[in-house]
């Protein structure tokens, strides 16, 4: 894929500016950023050129003279182009954690304010009213529209961290004399009560990245990222970082493709962003999968389906018991199993004796528990279904010779939405935001359908595979 963006120039290690390197920063909605070098950046007198080992800070300057701060570079390839004439030239790649276009930065640097813009935060809020006004021109055609928006006023939230402004936007390009693209979107403010570093501060709105798309279905992206020291003063820093990309455009007039707006949240917006901060505390590992893998590349199911696996597993082990047994009874049931057992055979059953759920197990509860939402996709019901994606992941974990036979891309394309749409409602009832009407609104909603639709897809593939 092409990149968003290319920035060409010269980068080194701080306070080794003459050891600089050219090359190129890119940034790519599914690879994130990366810097490209007609070498490898390494402190003067270092007798390893490349090195797998993590850059935490790099500088550089643009052809135009922009600045630039890199942070968190890890090395991804090092390759040698040789030519006819001359010596050959080293190419590194980096992928690069947050880059900051504007300033140099130390690693102490701190902000105090950030500004994102977010794809489709407007539709969220509730606040846009499209209307048509027709103007026709000599010859009698249509030639353009209007377009009316209405917002609320911002909403201004007081957090421990500071003051966290929402609001929506919009823009409009009229093309030709009857079309119009409508961009929609808004922005949020971060007023940060205590200066934090720049991997903090990108978090916040990673974070609040993370909570839109957890509640819509709608491809929230954060766009045109801003930090500055201080709202007023310092210099300000665009930034790009690795977080979350575009998926396949939806309607975005579409009322099921929401599943909880603004309008209809039955908790203060403040109140839902407190719970946001706690619930991440404990579940940012599975958020984190779950929104990644929702705006990655659907190329690679399997992969996909292993993920969201992970990210189950990760979700029960943090909310819902981790023991079958209490640790109490189970070591009643240990100790008795022991005593009727010489050495041999206990010490051969010990290392097989555990008391953690197995995995369809945790399945089983996570689904169970919000099944006035997940039972109408299931295929087969609740028991079937997770006993099938424990099949299919013994399948991918176990030697070639005893995978089982009969799994392909669709089933995991199915079981891995399955599993997404069931995190997707845990975390909506983790808020406490899984009233009856937003209970209504998954089950109506288009995730709801088309996996209805894979499910009948998977189920005809299962038939055919005998």
């Amino acid at each position: 894929m092409q990149p968003f963006r290319t920035f060409r120039g010269v980068w080194w290690l701080p306070d080794h500016e003459d050891a600089n390197v050219p090359g190129e920063l890119s940034f790519t909605r599914d690879g994130g950023v990366r810097l490209a070098l007609d070498g490898d950046l390494h402190a003067p007198g270092a007798s390893v050129r490349f090195s797998s080992s993590p850059l935490p800070l790099v500088h550089g300057c643009g052809i135009d003279g922009t600045l630039a701060t890199l942070t968190g570079l890890s090395a991804m390839s090092s390759t040698m182009r040789v030519f006819a004439e001359g010596p050959g030239i080293e190419t590194t790649v980096y992928r690069v954690e947050t880059a900051f276009l504007g300033d140099h930065l130390a690693a102490t640097t701190t902000f105090a304010y950030a500004r994102a813009e977010f794809t489709h935060l407007d539709m969220w809020l509730g606040g846009l009213h499209l209307m048509p006004v027709h103007h026709f021109g000599p010859t009698g055609n249509l030639d353009r529209y209007s377009v009316d928006c209405q917002w609320p006023d911002p909403i201004d939230i007081a957090l421990p961290e500071g003051t966290v402004r929402v609001q929506g936007a919009y823009d409009v390009d009229q093309v030709g004399n009857e079309q119009v693209t409508l961009r929609t979107g808004g922005y949020v403010e971060w007023h940060l009560a205590d200066p934090t570093d720049c991997v903090a501060t990108v978090h916040h709105i990673i974070s609040f990245q993370v909570l839109l798309a957890l509640l819509t279905d709608y491809p929230v992206v954060a766009e045109h990222i801003i930090v500055k020291q201080h709202a007023d003063t310092g210099t300000e820093c665009r930034v790009y970082f690795q977080a979350v990309y575009e998926t396949p455009e939806r309607d975005p007039f579409d009322p099921q493709t929401t599943f909880i707006s603004l309008s209809q949240l039955s908790l203060p917006l403040d109140e839902v962003l407190r719970r946001w901060r706690d619930v991440q505390k404990t579940l940012e590992t599975p958020a984190n999968i779950l929104t990644s893998l929702r705006y990655s590349s659907p190329g690679v199911t399997d992969l996909q389906f292993i993920a969201m696996v992970q990210a189950c597993e990760a979700y029960h082990a943090a909310v819902f018991s981790n023991e079958v047994l209490a640790k109490k009874e189970f070591d009643a049931k240990r100790k008795a199993i022991k005593e009727r057992l010489d050495k041999e055979q206990w010490e051969w059953i010990a290392s097989r004796l555990g008391n953690e759920p197995s995995l369809k197990m945790r399945l089983a509860e996570l689904m169970a528990d919000v099944g006035d939402v997940i039972s109408p996709v299931c295929l087969d019901g609740i028991d079937t279904c997770t006993a099938r994606v424990r099949d299919l992941r013994n399948g991918m974990t176990h030697p070639p010779a005893d995978r089982e036979a009969g799994s392909n891309g669709i089933q995991y394309i199915y079981y891995a939405r399955l599993m997404a749409f069931t995190l997707k409602t845990q975390f909506i009832k983790a808020l406490g935001l899984l009233d009856d009407r937003t209970i209504h609104r998954l089950k109506n909603s288009t995730a709801s359908s088309e996996l209805a639709y894979i499910a009948s897809q998977a189920k005809s593939s299962q038939a055919d595979r005998g």
